[in-house]
């Protein structure tokens, strides 16, 4: 089998449970909701944006992705000095 499938081998009824979690409406609400209140605090300071040290912008950015559900996962060796750029086209 090639990598390079142009379709997934998976169909919905191989891969996918039918049964979903009973806790996992509420928790897609709740997190958008978080969501929302992070991103609308954010535009709410927009107006001062200047006057806001760089500290609390970073915390108000990792926020803005932990309460999105994103998991960070570092793997292989340390990175060299002078910074690292990836980029993702998906």
């Amino acid at each position: 089998m090639s990598v390079w499938l142009p379709s997934a081998p998976c169909t919905p009824g191989a891969c996918l449970e039918r049964a979903g979690s009973v806790t996992a409406v509420p928790r897609a609400v709740l997190r958008f909701l978080v969501v929302t209140a992070v991103l609308l605090a954010g535009i709410v300071l927009l107006p001062v944006g200047r006057l806001i040290p760089a500290g609390a912008v970073r915390w108000w950015c990792r926020a803005v992705v932990r309460v999105s559900g994103v998991r960070v996962r570092l793997s292989g060796a340390a990175t060299p000095t002078g910074g690292v750029l990836l980029v993702a086209n998906h």
